[in-house]
């Protein structure tokens, strides 16, 4: 995800950071209502910022020492939101907010905070349902395929044999 993160202060002036954020989160998913398809969800877990670019301005002709920012971000991340389905996918809508742990500036304690609202389309990618998977991890075979009943056969004749 892009970020445009920074913000403004007497030591490092106003600064402007863009980063290209990777989160790594674990979501849990409950219905609102039983026998409605509102699902409300909770997201948490950390997240890794690439830093792609800085500037820095001056604030009222006050010189900006330079100071060196660190190449990359650690921080975690939480949030939730509302999904529903709508077509082949599902729209929804989020609030998060994430905070840094490691520090912006390697000479000071500055630290990005950041909140975000979403709202979107997640469309969905046609395959095998869970329950055609549970089925192929249950037997070791696809009920799909047509040469699983002759594999079962074989299967059984080697147990047999044995």
């Amino acid at each position: 995800l892009y970020s445009q993160k920074g913000g403004k202060n007497y030591v490092s002036g106003l600064n402007k950071l863009h980063y290209l954020d990777v989160p790594i989160m674990a979501r849990f998913t409950f219905p609102v209502k039983k026998d409605f398809p509102l699902l409300l969800y909770f997201n948490a877990g950390p997240y890794f910022g690439i830093k792609l670019a800085r500037t820095v301005e001056e604030i009222n002709n006050f010189k900006t020492p330079e100071l060196k920012s660190t190449p990359v971000e650690i921080g975690l991340c939480g949030g939730g939101g509302l999904l529903y389905p709508l077509g082949n996918g599902n729209v929804f809508i989020e609030g998060r907010y994430a905070f840094a742990i490691s520090s912006l500036v390697t000479e000071t304690l500055e630290r990005n905070r950041l909140s975000t609202i979403s709202v979107g389309y997640l469309f969905t990618i046609k395959g095998k349902t869970q329950e055609e998977k549970d089925k192929t991890i249950d037997s070791g075979f696809s009920e799909t395929d047509d040469t699983s009943d002759n594999k079962k056969e074989e299967t059984k004749t080697k147990v047999k044999e044995k």
